[in-house]
């Protein structure tokens, strides 16, 4: 957990990045640099080495265009299901590199299939050259993530510390926040998975909050008409998180007409609820600095991305740290055995000087009673003589 919480999070947006520094004591926003800032990759690389320290990134994709569905795949050997997998998703996304695959958990399916979400986002202009930029300052890639999926853990997480009794039990999540690059994400979960994610234009103001508060109600509507499709009744139960402003929470209470657990409240209040510590001086009314906070320190996310880009970059580094690996642990093995010998040497070379001490003694208590014995008369060399004559 430790190394876990030294990170830079970038988060992509459709024409700018946002980069935040993640460790235990708190997250802090760095920098937004747009699109079209002149010498673009220079300007991230040196914002990741100084006001990053070089810590290792995670590329979060925020951008509009992400794919999802859901496929059922046939049950194979474990040999054989990395193989089958790859080739569905090359079948789903011919034209998206970047894909992965999400085993379904608590779903009906029949005994010969296993239902998977499929996802993939396309190779764009802004994410190769937020790659190039990393990867030119040697700087470790964590992995590459789509945010509404690992997300709907935080979504989860954080509904279990706002809500209480019956609503704690509600099937459905709706988490909107707005993003610092633009847009509001709608990330609706079922039963803690995600099921349905809307980016949306919205206006980006704080001096206005009844303007805000009204296009977010209509976005949340909009929502709402496409869940019955996805299998939403009124009875399961709805709770809705909206990452806002304090101006806005009135409002939005006053206005939302839907049935469903509506809280309200800023980017450090959910933080605190999480255990979390933003920045002093962030903006609160955006959940970009939430989202980076919890994934910064997250030691395990839910679906990697397989990415050819970074995979040719990352794969020799990989072997040759495993190279590097498997020399130190050769190396320990022969200092290992080399001192077990030594060990063993000193241990033989003490039993012996043991012996040749008791040796000694014994000796000398022989010559001192021999030395009696003939004091007395009796010469066991000249009577030994004797006897092996006759």
């Amino acid at each position: 957990m430790l190394l876990s919480s030294l990170r830079n999070v970038i988060i992509l947006s459709d024409e700018s990045i946002q980069i935040y520094s993640c460790s235990k004591a708190r997250t802090k926003f760095i920098d937004s640099i747009p699109m079209d800032t002149i010498d673009f990759e220079e300007a991230v690389s040196n914002c990741l080495l100084k006001q990053g320290r070089g810590k290792p990134v995670v590329i979060l994709n925020g951008m509009v265009e992400q794919h999802y569905r859901k496929e059922k795949v046939p049950k194979v050997t474990i040999m054989d299901q990395s193989n089958v997998l790859k080739r569905r998703l090359s079948v789903a996304f011919p034209n998206h590199p970047i894909r992965a695959a999400l085993k379904l958990s608590g779903e009906k399916t029949d005994k010969k299939s296993i239902n998977y979400l499929f996802a993939a986002m396309p190779s764009s202009d802004i994410f190769n050259k937020v790659v190039n930029s990393v990867l030119k300052a040697k700087i470790s890639i964590v992995g590459v993530y789509l945010l509404p999926v690992e997300v709907a853990p935080l979504a989860k997480k954080l509904g279990s510390k706002l809500y209480s009794g019956e609503a704690s039990n509600a099937t459905w999540t709706i988490m909107v926040g707005q993003h610092r690059g633009g847009g509001l994400r709608q990330v609706v979960t079922r039963n803690g998975q995600l099921a349905l994610t809307r980016m949306s234009p919205v206006v980006d103001t704080d001096i206005e909050p009844e303007l805000w508060a009204g296009e977010v109600h209509s976005e949340i509507k909009a929502t709402m008409s496409y869940l019955s499709r996805f299998g939403y009744t009124p009875n399961d139960g709805l709770n809705i998180i909206v990452i806002a402003n304090d101006s806005c929470a009135d409002i939005l209470e006053r206005v939302v007409d839907i049935d469903c657990n509506l809280k309200v409240l800023n980017a450090k209040d959910a933080a605190s609820a999480l255990s979390l510590r933003l920045g002093q001086h962030d903006d609160l009314r955006y959940a970009d600095t939430l989202y980076a906070s919890f994934l910064g320190q997250v030691s395990k996310f839910v679906l990697p991305m397989e990415t050819p880009l970074i995979s040719q970059f990352v794969r020799p580094r990989q072997i040759a740290s495993l190279a590097t690996i498997a020399l130190l642990i050769g190396t320990a093995a022969v200092g290992f055995f080399l001192f077990k010998s030594i060990q063993e040497g000193a241990v033989v070379k003490d039993k012996l000087l043991i012996a040749q001490q008791q040796t000694n003694a014994l000796q000398e208590e022989y010559d001192i009673e021999l030395e009696k014995k003939k004091k007395l008369g009796f010469d066991f060399f000249t009577f030994r003589s004797e006897s092996m004559g006759e």
